[in-house]
């Protein structure tokens, strides 16, 4: 192998190390905002059953 290839290679290595890290971040990004937006949706649903059933059970006079 030439000097040169050898260099490729490195170069090649090196790219493809922070090609991986960085697509590690993004997924594991991904999946934090996932599942706070599982949680905010969870939470509106059990917000709007509670505020739902307090203007249901009320009785009107």
């Amino acid at each position: 192998m030439q000097k040169r290839e050898v260099g490729l290679f490195a170069a090649l290595i090196a790219a493809t190390t922070v090609g991986i890290r960085e697509w590690k971040k993004n997924q594991m990004f991904a999946q934090r905002v996932k599942q706070e937006t599982e949680q905010r949706v969870r939470q509106a649903i059990v917000e709007e059953q509670t505020n739902g059933t307090d203007e249901d059970t009320t009785t009107k006079g």
